[in-house]
């Protein structure tokens, strides 16, 4: 029998409460803002510094997953993939050992940042055994980046 994926959440955080063993799953998302470049600069003019935008830069976000139907040992592979182009981004796998198939296993980790290339849908899925358990669809969209500085002889002519 095949695990069966029950939640599969992306969040900013995911802690757990030592009395309790509860999960708190702090940021749900499945949108991503991407800054886009800033345009080129004028021919022989060089390019301005572009300012973080408040909020800073996107931290790395946890995975938090609900696994029913284990029976031992099994491995996992998490994949997040780039629909456009049908391109893996990048893989992580892990092991979950549960010996009773009615529990439910919850397993939560940090992934790697979501640097994603452009804007568009990508799919985080949970694989067992090269078969696809369930996905979470991640949409990325651009924003526009923050107003350059303007350069000193600008300021100075103010």
């Amino acid at each position: 029998m095949k695990p069966v994926l029950q939640s599969l959440l992306l969040a900013d955080h995911v802690y757990s409460d030592q009395a309790t063993g509860k999960k708190i799953i702090a940021g749900v998302f499945n949108r991503v803002q991407r800054m886009k470049a800033p345009p080129k600069p004028p021919e022989g003019e060089a390019p301005r510094p572009v300012p973080i935008p408040a909020g800073g830069l996107a931290s790395t976000p946890f995975v938090y997953m609900a696994i029913t139907e284990l029976h031992g040992k099994c491995d996992f592979i998490l994949e997040l993939t780039d629909l456009a182009e049908n391109n893996g981004l990048f893989k992580v796998g892990f092991t979950v050992d549960c010996k009773d198939p009615l529990q439910t296993v919850e397993v939560h980790f940090p992934i790697p940042a979501l640097a994603l290339p452009h804007a568009g849908v990508y799919s985080l899925g949970l694989l067992w055994k090269d078969e696809l358990l369930g996905a979470l669809r991640i949409l990325a969209a651009d924003i526009e980046p923050p107003p350059a500085p303007p350069a000193a002889e600008e300021r100075a002519a103010q």
